[in-house]
């Protein structure tokens, strides 16, 4: 029997023994939850609201118009409270 392919996979599984290093965990993936070190957070939104309101009567002298538009701008900051993130957490987690 010709024996070259089993020679070979022993010879790479004994280089990749001798020659491999360690693998070490990563929480890499683990972002949300108590893994997550976030400390606050800023959201910025910008509305628009249009309000065109016409009441008709069968009278003339009571119909309304009515045409505003509202534009609002809002910043707001969220500080976490009791939040788990300081120097050591952030050590191990890197």
């Amino acid at each position: 029997m010709d024996y070259r392919f089993t020679a070979l996979l022993i010879i790479m599984f004994t280089l990749l023994t001798l020659f491999a290093k360690p693998a070490y965990p990563k929480n890499e993936y683990l972002t949300n939850g108590t893994n997550s070190c976030r400390t606050g957070e800023v959201d910025v939104r910008i509305e628009t609201e249009n309000r065109d309101n016409d009441y008709r009567h069968y009278n003339y002298d009571n119909n309304y118009n009515n045409n505003n538009d509202n534009d609002r701008l809002s910043v707001t900051y969220r500080h976490y409270i009791g939040t788990a993130c300081t120097k050591e957490f952030r050590q191990v987690q890197q």
